[in-house]
């Protein structure tokens, strides 16, 4: 037998015990109901599931008061082991991108389970939980109506799942994308994501900081009556997106002063400065030893 005809058979073996494995998966799959949400999971992921009803009537009713955003009656949750469902590609290459999907025309939310076999992967399943229910009230009360990726991702993240403080450092001093080209789609590339996804959120909190939760919630609400998103936006705000994204990068950066901080005592400046402090001080202890050596000289 040829070797290469040893490295097929491998690997259709291995395809084959990938999908008994698949399949014996779903044939252990569990289910929890409650009146407002079905959870479907394997039985290593159950302490994940059962945090899902209770995650979920949170962020439903958190949306509904500040947003005016309301969820499908029924949420359908499938905590999955399945990676490629959660994949794109990038360079040709397969590459796992989210972690959590959700589908809003059926009310059902896709949980990568396999991404977060890590020491916090509770509070991981959450944050992915609530950002991606987000997407549902959006979907459910606007319908057929869209909001820039950017808007929608922004919220996704600022009112569901705020991105740790070393994702939100990405766009210090205002770096990002033109929002306009973060409309229907984000870059294609683990880190161009985190920096959009990063800027979303950046702007969405500005734009809470300018106009309150009050005016996201109408800009929300004249989109769902039909508004277009920037009309909705400027009448709701008075911002338009150009407007808005000069303000945030203006807003975002850095002070005269903080850019001489910055120039001052910046990434391997601070050992200079200490060298300098060292030679410094032995010079003026120095100095200070000849002239009470002088006046020891002196005195007698």
């Amino acid at each position: 037998m040829s070797r290469g005809v040893s490295r097929i058979r491998m690997a259709l073996v291995a395809a084959a015990a990938l999908a008994g494995a698949s399949a014996l998966d779903m044939a252990r799959a569990a289910t929890i109901r409650t009146p407002r949400a079905v959870v479907e999971f394997g039985e290593g992921d159950r302490s994940l599931a059962e945090a899902a009803p209770h995650v979920l009537e949170s962020i439903r009713s958190e949306l509904e008061n500040e947003l005016g955003l309301v969820g499908p009656e029924l949420v359908c949750v499938r905590v999955s082991r399945e990676a490629r469902a959660f994949s794109g590609t990038i360079g040709g290459l397969p590459v796992e991108l989210y972690a959590g999907m959700a589908y809003p025309s059926s009310g059902r939310i896709e949980i990568n389970a396999a991404s977060m076999d890590r020491p916090a992967r509770r509070t991981v399943f959450v944050r992915t939980l609530r950002h991606e229910y987000v997407h549902l009230a959006v979907g459910n009360t606007l319908r057929d109506k869209r909001l820039p990726k950017w808007f929608e991702e922004g919220l996704a993240c600022a009112f569901g799942s705020p991105l740790p403080r070393e994702d939100a450092a990405l766009v210090a001093g205002g770096r990002g994308y033109k929002l306009s080209a973060l409309v229907d789609r984000f870059p294609p590339s683990k880190d161009g994501l985190a920096l959009a996804y990063a800027q979303s959120e950046s702007v969405v909190r500005y734009l809470v900081s300018r106009s309150s939760n009050r005016g996201i919630r109408e800009v929300l609400r004249r989109v769902a009556a039909g508004r277009p998103f920037d009309a909705a936006l400027e009448e709701a705000t008075g911002f338009t997106t150009e407007t808005l994204e000069e303000s945030w990068r203006l807003r975002s950066r850095p002070s005269r002063f903080e850019r001489t901080m910055r120039v001052i005592f910046g990434p391997g400046r601070v050992l200079l400065w200490t060298a300098l402090f060292v030679v410094a001080g032995f010079f003026i202890v120095r100095h200070r030893r000849r002239r009470a050596a002088e006046r020891l000289d002196d005195f007698v």
